[in-house]
This record gives structure tokens, sequence and C-alpha cells, in this order.
């Protein structure tokens, strides 16, 4: 059975004649002006070298075929210049769009990343510092409550503890919802390092819902007393995380060398204050993570 098999060409098929110079003079009204005018001046050229002088109409056929090759020149030269102008100004417009794009546009977004990143960095400083800022004129306070009730108490003789401690309470309690105030009975001067013998306080007034009431000062207080930021956990049931809170705490004596007893103040952050610290600084407080000191 006969199979009929495709033969390669012997010959590259020919160009297309639909391009190039030969294009541009055969099928354009331009380029056949050139041909036709070129053929004329050269047929009148070689009968103006066989035979002169050339007749009339020889010489006006020549000046016309003239005027044909200039009209068609033009017409090349003015396309020609076209397409070096499209060619030009599309590289010039690339490189200037590459330029706008690493000029411009880039630095830009990295001027608006800059601000950015500047207005988030000065927010959260900002933040920061009003919010330890309102923490520390919480632990003034509660510095200036625990003072004034340990003078207080050293004024009336160390009489009616209880009923001091109640009214200051009462007083304060108004502004700071959940403050509890305890009177420790301490053993030692209050500069001194030693330790000191837990017992039971003098007086508790308040709710002491966060904490126990101390039954001793730590060593590490001095005469001067103590105001700052602590830390106390709740266990979440079904849980093996606590839930961690914080408070502010202050510690004062009264003037005397061998005081005999201190007054603590505890301002649990609640609810309460976290709104109010909210209202005052537009930050609000949330998680809070204990995180343990480096060794």
């Amino acid at each position: 059975m006969a199979r009929s098999r495709a033969r390669r060409p012997l010959l590259a098929p020919a160009l297309d004649q639909q391009t190039g110079l030969v294009h541009a003079l055969r099928y354009t009204l331009p380029g056949r002006l050139i041909v036709v005018g070129v053929a004329i001046r050269l047929v009148i050229l070689i009968i103006g070298a066989i035979a002169a002088p050339l007749p009339m109409f020889l010489a006006v056929a020549d000046t016309v075929a003239a005027l044909a090759i200039a009209v068609g020149a033009v017409y090349f030269v003015v396309r020609l210049f076209i397409a070096a102008k499209r060619r030009l100004l599309w590289r010039v417009r690339r490189k200037l769009i590459l330029s706008y794009i690493f000029v411009g546009f880039i630095p830009a977004i990295l001027i608006v990343v800059f601000f950015l990143l500047g207005g988030f960095l000065l927010f959260y400083n900002l933040s920061s510092y009003l919010v330890q800022s309102r923490i520390r004129a919480l632990s003034d306070e509660a510095r200036f409550i625990a003072r004034s009730t340990a003078l207080e108490i050293q004024r009336a003789g160390g009489r009616d503890v209880t009923a001091i401690v109640s009214g200051r309470q009462a007083n304060a309690g108004q502004q700071f919802p959940g403050m509890s105030l305890a009177v420790v009975p301490i053993n030692r001067p209050c500069g001194e390092t030693g330790a000191d013998v837990a017992t039971a306080p003098i007086a508790a007034v308040g709710p002491w819902a966060h904490a126990d009431p101390p039954h001793m000062i730590p060593s590490w207080i001095d005469c001067a007393g103590f105001g700052g930021l602590l830390a106390y956990s709740h266990p979440i049931p079904n849980a093996k995380d606590s839930e961690v809170h914080i408070l502010v705490r202050a510690v004062a004596f009264p003037d005397s060398p061998l005081p005999g007893y201190a007054v603590v103040v505890d301002l649990p952050v609640n609810d309460v204050v976290t709104r109010r610290l909210r209202s005052e600084t537009g930050v609000e407080l949330g998680h809070v993570t204990v995180v343990p000191a480096a060794d």
C-alpha cells in the first residue's frame, strides 16, 4: 500500500513582497511616483544625449518627473521621521516611566510608610507614658492616704484604730471602689532589714477581695515607705493558667524610729479604675502578663 509522504520544499519560501523597500516603491503611490519619475528622467536623459536640444514637451515632462520624485521623497522622509519619532519617544517614555517609579513612586511609598511607622511609635510611646503617669498618680494618692492615716493614728495615741481606718476607707472608697486598708504591727525599727514576725493585723477594713490582708511588712521597705504597682493572680476554673491582675499598694509608717505599726493601702485596678484610665488617657488596659525577671 503506497503512502503519500510530504516532501520538503527544495527552496526556501520567497520573501514577502509586501515588506521592505520593494513594497514601498511598487505598492504605494509615492513609491510609484518616484519610480515613474526616475524612469522618465532616465529616458529623457538618454534622448538628450542622442538628440539635442530637447523638445519643449520633453522639458516639461522632465520637470514633472522631478516634481514627482520630490513629492515621493518628501512623503517617505516624513514617514521615516514619524516612525523614528515614535520609536524614540517610546524609548524615552519607558525610561521616564521607570524613572518615575524609582524616583517618585517608591520614595513616596517609603515616606508614607515612614510616617505611619513614626505615628504608630509615637502613639505607642505616648499611650505608655499616659498610662504610667496615671499609675504613678494612683500610687501617690495611695501613699497620701496611707501616710495621712498613719499620722492620724499616731496623733490619736494608737486609740480607736479601727474607727480611724474605717472612716478613712469610707471617705476614699467613694473615689476608689474596692480600696482596702490594713494596720500591720511591726516589731523592729523601720530602717533595719532584720526578719519580722508575722502577726495578725491590728485592723483591716475594706473588701480585701483581691488578696488576704498582709500579716507582716517586708524588710526591704524602709522608713520612707513604699508605693508602686504589684501583680496578683486568681485561679481560673477548669484551666491550668491563672488570671493576672494589678493593684497599687502603698505602705507608710508614723514619724518614729520604732513605729510599732504600718498602714497598708491597696487600690485594685478594677473595672472602675480601668474606665477612668480610658476616659482620661484614651487607652484601655487589656490582658496583663507577668514576665519573669532575667537572672
